[in-house]
Formats: structure tokens, C-alpha cells, sequence
């Protein structure tokens, strides 16, 4: 028998993902940006997925969403990623999650790699606050991979990672008889 290949190809939906119509509500980031998003985009997190539910549930008019732990700038990102993945079936990225190696695919390659370090590292929080399971699968795998065959030093470039000397003393300890 044939040893198996270790193939990268995403896992098909199983179920088709259920209709729903374009609806467009405003963001609010937590320093008061306000941006524009299509409520199926939204739905790829489960916490904002929850509160549009909520207003759902109540025949309330959805006015503004309040994401009071992302900025601004992150929150565009965030959006801009849900945006390009809103009809995507939500049933793959909970497949890939647990997965050893996840296929990420060249739009989200292109997007997350252009992203300095640091704003990654904020995009990478966001989508944990906002429980975006697919952004997170990336976004940690594009760190892995950035990290892959680096040295100590390299390593310490790339993440802003102080010398051991360099980092302040956080030790405020007297010694009194």
C-alpha cells in the first residue's frame, strides 16, 4: 500500500451555507472610527454573529455594531478579511482548526504577509476577540511560517524580541533588616 500523501487542499462544505440577504450596518471600533460592513461578513464572527442576533431576535433596527476592543485601523482589516470571506461556509475553518497543516490560500497569504509584524499580532487578538476562527487559523500559521528556519537572533528581529540586557528591570524587591 501506498504511503499517504500529506495533502493541503481545504476540506469541502458539507451542507450549503444558508441565505442571507445583504444587509449593510455600521462598526464602531473602540477609538470611534465608524465603518461600513455587509452583515454576512460580520456573521464569520461569532461574537458579533450573536449580537446581530440578538437585535434579530427583538425586530429591533441594527443602527451601529460597538466592537469596543479593536482600533480602528485593525477593525478595517478585520473587516476587509471577513468582506473578501462572507460566503465562505464556516463549516472549514472549524474542520482546519485542529489541523497540523492549514492550507492557507493565496488572497489570505498575500494579505496577511504585507501586514508589519506587529499589526498582525493586533489583527491576530482581534479576530480572537471577536472569535473569527478562520483569521485566527491564518493568521497564527502565517506567523508560524514567518518564524520557520530562523535564528535566535532572526527570531528576535522579526518580533521585536529585546536581548535579555536590553529588557527592563521589573523587579522592585528591597532588602530591609
Amino acid at each position: 500500500m501506498p504511503p499517504k500523501k500529506n495533502s493541503a487542499k481545504r476540506p469541502q462544505p458539507s451542507t450549503p451555507k444558508p441565505s442571507v440577504p445583504a444587509r449593510i450596518v455600521k462598526v464602531q471600533s473602540s477609538d470611534g472610527h465608524i465603518l461600513q460592513a455587509d452583515v454576512r461578513a460580520l456573521l464569520l464572527s461569532s461574537t458579533l454573529a450573536a449580537t446581530i442576533k440578538g437585535y434579530d431576535d427583538e425586530n429591533k433596527p441594527l443602527e451601529k455594531l460597538e466592537v469596543n476592543n479593536v482600533v480602528g485601523f485593525t477593525l478595517k482589516l478585520v473587516l476587509e478579511w471577513c468582506e473578501k470571506h462572507k460566503e465562505d461556509d464556516p463549516a472549514i475553518a472549524q474542520a482546519e482548526k485542529d489541523k497540523k497543516n492549514i492550507f492557507i490560500p493565496s488572497w489570505d497569504r498575500h494579505f496577511l504577509t504585507k501586514l508589519p509584524m506587529g499589526n498582525l499580532f493586533d489583527l491576530i487578538t482581534a479576530a480572537y476577540h471577536l472569535d473569527i476562527t478562520g483569521l485566527i487559523n491564518y493568521g497564527c500559521k502565517t506567523v508560524a511560517n514567518s518564524a520557520k528556519g530562523k535564528s535566535t537572533e532572526e527570531m528576535r528581529e522579526l518580533f521585536g524580541i529585546p536581548e535579555p540586557w536590553e529588557q527592563p528591570s521589573t523587579s522592585t524587591a528591597t532588602w530591609d533588616d
